[in-house]
């Protein structure tokens, strides 16, 4: 380890520190985002930059996945056969655990860092961030985001996991690193791209779009037209030739009459490109894109749908893409990071930190995708049949809607309170 010199040591001892990065600056080949040099790029990244449809479809899925509706955390106890009233004690004893990574959640910004995280891992096939400590090389300070293209697992003869190479070299320890791949299948843990099934795609629409629409409209508004001079038999320099000929093809390109005291056949040639053909196959190669990311259509902008086909393709999509999404995630960050940050805190305030009683669960919002407008009708059809249900059980209709509960003890003490106005006459009077 590098010597810092014995005034940055002090400074750490008495007033704490933050552990440098493992991986520096310098040391990554750094791809800018102002760059435009695609042909240097990785190969799914360019297509990420670059393909519209693939960067909606990726944005989409991480969107609807990790930020829509949000998580929470819960503890839970590691026996779950205890009483209730000691389960009750046991959370109350430990709710520290709970506001401690609360907060190293808030630090870390880890919605955002969820965000990032399905983004790379579906470009990339994995996401990896190095976890940068405290000088007490436990707690976590804060995350850095690595190159994916550049991380690799590194496992022993016995396909256990001993650390991270990074270019092929060891750098990281099995326990330095956040880590998600996406899609493995085998033990090496390497995860796949989702842009890979749909790269000679990315391809084709990008030569349609960036080559044959630009073609077309150079040479859409007027037709192609050929020269034939005759100079065989009179005295004309080459010089005079060549710069009579030239001046015919730019008159030409120009849309421009030009004049010449020779004789010259003019051919023009009419084109028709089918138009119609090349959007048809765009939508085609569109909807590839969408099939392989499983986004529903309207999402997208790309199909006008009701209600109910809406509804129908949402839930769909959170209990299928998106469930898998969130799972995944559930599961590596309570492996990866809430149990370290949960004998961290256990140790801090000298508790057992070998045995946890507690557990950090992530615990993900529900997606709600009941529409509103729909339910609403339904809860006035029933009123308008005479069914006093939802009269006698207002909190029923409230969870239909979805509304917030409190509003309705807010109403109902404000009527109590006005109808208590209303009596105070009556009672004057008796």
């Amino acid at each position: 380890m590098e010597w810092k010199g014995l005034r940055h040591y002090a400074n750490i001892l008495l007033h704490g520190g933050v552990n440098e990065p493992l991986l520096k600056y310098d040391q990554v080949r750094q791809t800018p985002s102002s760059s435009k040099n695609y042909e240097s790029m990785h190969e799914y990244y360019r297509h990420y930059r670059r393909d519209e449809m693939v960067r909606r479809c990726t944005n989409t899925n991480a969107y609807f996945a990790t930020m829509t509706a949000g998580f929470e955390t819960e503890l839970e106890p590691t026996d779950p056969d205890l009483p209730e009233e000691q389960k009750e004690q046991l959370l109350e004893e430990y709710a520290f655990i709970k506001e401690f990574v609360d907060q190293k959640n808030k630090d870390v910004n880890m919605d955002q860092t969820l965000f990032v995280s399905q983004v790379k891992r579906s470009v990339y096939g994995n996401a990896s961030w190095e976890i940068i400590f405290k000088s007490d090389a436990e707690t976590p300070d804060w995350l850095l985001s690595l190159p994916s293209k550049d991380i690799k697992p590194d496992l022993n003869d016995n396909w256990e996991l001993i650390g991270y190479k990074l270019n092929n070299k060891p750098k990281y320890g099995p326990t330095e690193l956040l880590y998600f791949p996406n899609l493995v299948l085998e033990a090496d843990m390497i995860g796949l791209s989702d842009v890979e099934p749909v790269a000679d795609i990315c391809e084709a629409r990008h030569d349609i779009i960036k080559q044959d629409f630009k073609e077309t409209a150079h040479r859409l508004w007027a037709p192609y037209v050929g020269f034939e001079f005759d100079f065989s038999g009179k005295r004309y320099s080459k010089e005079y030739q060549t710069t009579t000929m030239q001046n015919a093809i730019d008159a030409a390109k120009a849309g421009k009459g030009f004049a010449v005291n020779e004789k010259i056949n003019v051919h023009v040639v009419s084109i028709t490109p089918n138009i119609t053909g090349l959007v048809e196959m765009l939508n085609k190669l569109e909807e590839a894109i969408m099939r392989q990311y499983g986004v529903p259509k309207f999402l997208l902008g790309k199909e006008i749908v009701n209600r109910a086909t809406a509804y129908a393709e949402l839930e769909a999509y959170a209990d299928g893409v998106l469930a898998n999404i969130q799972r995944f995630f559930k599961r590596e960050l309570e492996r990866q990071w809430y149990d370290r940050l949960t004998k961290v805190a256990l140790k801090k305030h000298g508790k057992d930190y070998q045995n946890p009683p507690v557990v950090v669960k992530h615990k993900w919002n529900k997606i709600r995708t009941a529409d509103i407008y729909q339910m609403a009708t339904a809860v006035a059809n029933l009123y308008a049949q005479g069914l006093g249900l939802l009269a006698d059980d207002q909190e029923t209709c409230y969870d239909m809607l979805g509304l917030d509960k409190d509003r309705l003890k807010e109403i109902q003490e404000q009527e109590q309170q006005r109808l208590k106005e209303m009596l105070k006459p009556e009672q004057k009077q008796a």
